[in-house]
Formats: structure tokens, sequence, C-alpha cells
């Protein structure tokens, strides 16, 4: 099984006309795994047992997902084709579906609590570095 990761940093966009300037954005994760291939999302974060603030997975496509088998909660964060939050939740336990969210294109799996701490918003902007 295939292991290695494309990474990416993800912000918050605080400023709707200047979406270029990374000075004007809040940066929520700089250590994100880039799951786009079958083998990446089958193994998620399987085998983790924990998820350090600033790490997470970002699953390509994705419209749900579950925590079986995991041994911490996340927080998880349903982005549509432009990288605008359509569904949030919170501090999700481990052996749980989410619900199938049909907007979604992708779904970012952080430390639970981190949709708190970044005051996060559904209709809110992420940007993908």
């Amino acid at each position: 099984m295939m292991t290695d990761y494309t990474m990416a940093s993800i912000y918050k966009d605080n400023y709707e006309n200047d979406n270029d300037n990374k000075n004007n954005k809040v940066l929520i994760s700089s250590h994100i795994k880039v799951a786009d291939t079958f083998f990446k999302r089958l193994k998620g974060l399987l085998g983790t047992k924990d998820l350090p603030s600033g790490k997470g997975l970002l699953i390509i496509p994705c419209k749900q997902v579950h925590t079986f088998f995991m041994r911490y909660n996340l927080d998880l964060i349903f982005l549509d084709e432009y990288n605008t939050i359509v569904h949030m939740i919170e501090d999700i336990p481990p052996f749980r579906i989410s619900p199938y969210i049909k907007e979604s294109e992708k779904v970012l799996e952080l430390k639970a609590g981190t949709i708190k701490q970044y005051n996060l918003m559904e209709g809110e902007k992420l940007v993908i570095y």
C-alpha cells in the first residue's frame, strides 16, 4: 500500500477581496496529508494514536466518512468544489458514520476542537496551498 502523501496547508480566508494574499489568512493547519487515491482514502487516519494540532487529512473525493477503529475524536469539515464549508461535525467520536453530504467534494479531518478554536462557520471559504 502506498504511503507517500501530498502535503497541503489550510487557511481561513479573512478577506474576500484579496484571495491571493497570505497575510490576510489565518493558518488552520500546515501539515495536511492529501488522500486522493483509493488506498490513501482507505487507510485515512487508521493506525494513528492521536492527531496533533496543526495536522490533519484532506480526503478527495469524499461525501461521507466513518470513524471505525479510530482512537480519538475528530472535527470534520465538508467542502464543496470551491472549498466552501458546506457542513461541519464537531468532536465526532470513534465508531460513528457521518451523514452523507451531497454537496461535499472533500472532507477535512482535524483535531477535535479545531472548528471551535478558529470559529469556523458554514459558508466560509478555506484556502488550500
